[in-house]
């Protein structure tokens, strides 16, 4: 069986946690597997842990309390959530249109709306400017948003890959999102 091994940081702790399982191609496999799919698959594969995931497409075989660490679907929580987890430490950043009740630092960015007029190849920007929330301890990824925002390529799986690593979404949730909107 195929095995990847991986070095994240849990943002909570600052520490660093070597994961062993299964390649991340296989994860997003099984994410996108059908149900009946997987009900088959579940009877006919190992699964070490008795997570409900095979090894073969399991993040961490051998660990059922830290499966699908990094892995929370977080991008869908509503603004109030996503905020806790931020002033919490998370989650290192949050973007949104709308102030906050919160202490928490925040960066004003660029305009949410940026894009290149087809006639004259100018840049024009309208709306209402990005506000980025951010946990202290995490700064340099609300100036990498704050970046990648101003740089204007929205349209573009990088663009999405780094926002989606600086928000603290997980790379499975990122890349579904990305695959989701047909970004090549």
């Amino acid at each position: 069986m195929e095995y990847q091994i991986d070095l994240i940081v849990d943002h909570k702790t600052q520490e660093c946690i070597w994961l062993i399982g299964a390649p991340l191609q296989k994860q997003v496999e099984w994410e996108e597997k059908p149900q009946q799919d997987k009900i088959k698959t579940r009877i006919i594969k190992p699964d070490t842990d008795r997570d409900n995931v095979p090894d073969e497409y399991d993040c961490q075989p051998d660990n059922p309390d830290k499966q699908d660490f990094g892995q929370r679907d977080i991008a869908h929580l509503p603004e109030t959530e996503q905020l806790k987890l931020v002033e919490r430490g998370e989650k290192p950043t949050f973007v949104t249109a709308n102030k906050q009740n919160t202490n928490l630092p925040f960066i004003v960015s660029s305009p949410s709306w940026i894009q290149t007029n087809d006639e004259t190849g100018e840049v024009e920007e309208y709306g209402p400017p990005n506000l980025i929330y951010y946990n202290p301890t995490n700064t340099q990824e609300a100036k990498n948003i704050d970046r990648l925002i101003k740089a204007g390529n929205l349209n573009t799986k990088e663009y999405h890959y780094n926002m989606g690593k600086n928000l603290g979404y997980s790379e499975v949730e990122t890349l579904n999102f990305i695959k989701s909107r047909g970004i090549k």
